[in-house]
Parts: structure tokens; sequence; C-alpha cells
């Protein structure tokens, strides 16, 4: 898509949320609530203009893709590594050859197995992906979904799980005395460990055999393009909600090991309860520049009917490609898997969590390298299908707690 395109594509969303925001301006000028006719179009006016982000996003992130050597989230120094012991040498250097990148993708096209494949034959079953291929498909997923663009990403590795410090107390502050006054020992300062233990997730892809002897659709492509989008999915919605039992702990799940019960806000989508929740985290967090709002679509359409004291609106859509949408001056990311309302019609019903603001570089990723692929001719040949099973692993979870804080609907 041309640059012009996709600033098209902008001003339309912009004009769309323009139109919407006059609906409430006028409802709230004859001092009434919106009506029903009113409220259809206002919401359809929303649902219209968060598929066009959808489609700006994606657009965005594949001008972004070209000649891009990789997320620099994912980037950590060699040191960090080195010290982490994260990689293993021996199967790194097997999967970088060239040699193995044929073999793999020979396998994957017609089923048969070389010796360079053997060579690094994975003990769950299938060949283990070469390393060009695993870095385009975490590449992809660092574009296709939102999280991993906001959170810290690790080096992927090979251990079983790997220990980070975790700062659980601060140092007491200094005292002002003379020049030989005796200092006071401290002793609050203190270290936890986190261990972030990546989790099996597993798929199986159906692929007919028409399509390998039509010569039309690069199997191993398509095959790429399947895994990036099924694992972005499946981690995306565990980064916001899963439960951390062999799976990320997300966000949005209150946890003594993650982000606490204490860092909730209980209020309601209103003005005064967004800037209680936005301050409530420390100066340091405001300042960072992965700073951001996480929320659902519901949420979203709320906010846009909220103003401040000097009737201006407190989310502000973007009106240029590659620039986020800001609430508060905080840039605001919209998931369809972040939490939504669960009562009648997707109303908000107390207990809910409307919205995350936090630092995400304060929030783990954590790849397992162990990354295999498995074909089997025989599982579905009745129905002319060849099965690929698609294993890999990962780990989130928040680093400091303190770092965020959410919205609870009263």
């Amino acid at each position: 898509m041309t640059a012009a395109a996709l600033q098209a594509l902008v001003d339309q969303r912009a004009r769309l949320v323009a139109q919407a925001g006059h609906l409430v301006d006028r409802a709230r000028a004859a001092s009434r609530d919106m009506n029903a006719e009113e409220r259809q179009n206002f919401e359809r006016m929303h649902d219209e203009a968060a598929n066009l982000k959808a489609q700006i996003d994606a657009a965005s992130a594949s001008r972004g893709r070209a000649g891009q050597a990789g997320s620099a989230a994912a980037i950590a120094s060699a040191e960090f590594a080195r010290r982490a012991g994260l990689g293993d040498e021996r199967l790194s250097s097997i999967r970088a050859t060239e040699d193995y990148s044929r073999a793999f993708g020979d396998y994957v096209q017609s089923g048969r197995v070389s010796a360079d494949l053997q060579a690094d034959q994975s003990d769950k079953g299938g060949y283990m992906v070469p390393t060009e291929y695993a870095n385009e498909i975490a590449k992809s997923l660092d574009n296709t979904f939102w999280f991993r663009q906001l959170a810290n990403v690790l080096p992927r590795t090979t251990a079983d799980s790997l220990q980070l410090p975790r700062r659980t107390a601060r140092m007491r502050r200094f005292a002002w005395g003379a020049e030989l006054t005796t200092p006071t020992k401290d002793t609050q300062l203190a270290f936890g460990q986190m261990t972030l233990t990546p989790g099996w997730m597993c798929g199986e892809i159906d692929v007919s055999n028409t399509l390998f002897t039509s010569g039309v659709v690069d199997v191993e492509e398509f095959v790429q393009a399947e895994i990036t989008y099924a694992a972005s999915e499946t981690e995306e919605m565990a980064f916001m909600t899963g439960d951390g039992i062999r799976k990320p702990l997300g966000v949005f799940t209150p946890h003594a090991d993650g982000v606490p019960a204490s860092r909730d806000k209980v209020g309601t989508i209103s003005t005064d309860d967004l800037y209680e929740a936005k301050f409530s985290l420390r100066e340091p967090y405001l300042r960072s520049d992965r700073l951001a709002w996480l929320a659902s679509r519901p949420f979203v359409r709320d906010v846009a009917k909220l103003k401040d004291s000097n009737n201006n609106p407190l989310w502000v859509v973007s009106v240029r490609a590659g620039e986020p949408d800001k609430l508060l001056g905080v840039p605001l990311t919209m998931s369809e898997y972040a939490p939504a309302g669960s009562g009648t019609d997707g109303a908000w019903a107390s207990g809910d969590y409307a919205a995350c603001i936090g630092d995400f570089k304060n929030y783990d990723v954590l790849d397992g390298l162990d990354m295999s692929v498995q074909r089997l001719n025989e599982l579905e040949a009745r129905r002319n299908m060849v099965v690929f099973i698609v294993r890999r692993k990962v780990a989130g979870c928040a680093r400091h707690g303190e770092a965020f804080a959410r919205l609870k609907i009263a």
C-alpha cells in the first residue's frame, strides 16, 4: 500500500470518529442521552473506525517490515545472553547453515528427510526449524499482534527456565549530617528472583496435497504464515489474561507473582477514575517510552464519549499513519483480546477489568528455542491432506507489578 493510500485510510477514520463525536455533542447540548438511533450510529461508526485502524496497523507493519532486521525489543546484548546461558552453540550452528535450511524446506514440501535434518531431530518428534525460519516467525509475531511490540522480548533460549533478579524492596533514604557522621546501615534493600519457564503450545495445520503439486503456492511460506497467526493469537490472549500455569501470566490477571490485586483501581470508565489509574504510577514509569494503555474495543468506544473540564476529548485519534491514538496523553493500544464487559450484551459488570496502563518494558517475554515441525503424511490421507504438527515454547510475566495499574469496574 502506498503512503498516500495509507494516509487516506487514516483521514477516513478520523472523519468517522469526528462524526461519532458530533452525535455525543448534540445529545449533550440538549441535556439528554443519545437516543436509540444515535447510539446505533455511534457504535456503527466506531466499529468501522476500529476496522480501519486494523487495516492501517497491518499496512504500517507491512511497510515497516521491508528491510527490517528484527524488532528492537528483541535485541539483547551478547553479554546478557552469555551470562544468562542463553542459546546452545551447537544447535544454533547447525540450524543456521544453508544446508539445514534447504533440507527443512524440502521436508515441508515433500516429507523427504536428509542427513542434515537428522543431525537436529527433536526429542518431541519432528524437526527443529532453521534459525532464519524461526527468526522470520519471531519477526512476524512482533508485527502481527500488539503485545510483543510493547513488551521486553528476551533472546530465545534452550534452557528449561530462566531466573531473573527482581527488586522486592528499596534501600532506605540517606540521612543528613556532618562530614564525619556515621551512616546508618541499610537493611531494607532486598532482591528476589523471578523464574520464567516457557510452556509448550502446539497446533495442527492440514494442507491439501493439491497445493504441493499446483506450483501456485509456496507451501513453506504458507505453513510459516499459519504458524505465525495461530501462535500470535494464542500467546496474545495469554499475555492479557493467562493464568501462568504452563502459559504466560497475563497483565489482567491479579497475581502476587505478576501484577497484584493491590494495583487495581476500582471505579468506572470516567474522567476522574482514568486520571486516578494513570497517576497511581510512579513518575519514572510515566516517563517511559513504553508507557501505554491496553484495552478492548468497547472500552475505546466508551472513552470516546468523555471530555475534560475544557470540553476537550480524553481520547485523541491519530491523524498520521504510524502514530498511536492517545488517552490522557498516553498511547492507547486497542486489542480484540483485552477483557470486555461480562454483563448482558457486553455491558460492563462489577469486577470486570476495563483497561490496563503501564510501562510494558517491565513485562518480560521469553521464547524457547525448541520449535519443531512434524509432517504426517498418512494421518489424513483419506481426506487428501498432509498434517503438520507445530510445537513452540513461550513464557511471559510482569517483572515489577508496580509498573502497571488496572481499572476495575466497581
